[in-house]
């Protein structure tokens, strides 16, 4: 079952768009949205995002 928090996480970042900002509105750190992210994909089993590396 998919955890409430991860799906709120999700909707925040469509609404302000970056990691950063959503962490800010949530009070998180950056890593802590990360790992959600990351989590929810695992859960869901499907990418969500599309990593650059530099």
């Amino acid at each position: 079952m998919i955890e409430n928090y991860l799906l709120e996480e999700l909707v925040a970042f469509a609404k302000y768009g970056t990691i950063a900002k959503t962490a800010e509105a949530l009070g998180l750190t950056q890593p802590a949205v990360t790992h959600s992210m990351k989590k929810l994909e695992d859960e869901l089993g499907v990418k969500l995002f599309i990593r650059l590396y530099f």
